[in-house]
């Protein structure tokens, strides 16, 4: 059986236990760790490593004429589950959601930001640009 180097470079005082029974969930994952003591079997016990909590902010249209509604999209990872999405549109505007739509009055560059918030209080923050101008709505592209 393999050694977790992770746990103990020495493969006599622990295990991932045979068939290494790993179940991967909301960005982390459980595996069941056997600990070995004197080439006895020991307890068993459960190694847990849950990822950092962020986010990601996306838009349909990063280039818009004013009064065009535009499409935010928020997606929470990693940290517990049970994520609150802010969004600030640049513009003195606020509102909460995972999919929120905003109108600009006026032409100019804007700043949003999402800041997003999992169930264990974790936060992280992310910006994009929309541009705002008058004319015709046109594509970015990268």
């Amino acid at each position: 059986m393999p050694s977790d180097t992770l746990l103990s470079p020495n493969p006599s005082h622990s295990r991932l236990v045979d068939p290494y029974p790993i179940v991967f969930m909301n960005g982390g994952y459980i595996a069941s760790i056997q600990r070995v003591i004197s080439r006895q079997e020991g307890s068993e016990s459960y190694l847990v490593k849950s990822c950092p909590f962020f986010v990601t902010a996306s838009t349909n249209t990063p280039i818009v004429p004013p009064f065009v509604p535009v499409t935010f999209t928020g997606i929470g990872s990693g940290g517990t589950p049970g994520y609150q999405f802010e969004w600030q549109f640049g513009d003195n505007a606020i509102t909460k959601g995972q999919v929120v739509q905003h109108v600009y009055q006026l032409p100019g560059t804007y700043t949003v930001t999402l800041t997003g918030t999992d169930a264990a209080g974790a936060s992280s923050i992310t910006r994009l640009t929309v541009v705002v101008r008058v004319g015709k709505a046109r594509a970015v592209r990268h």
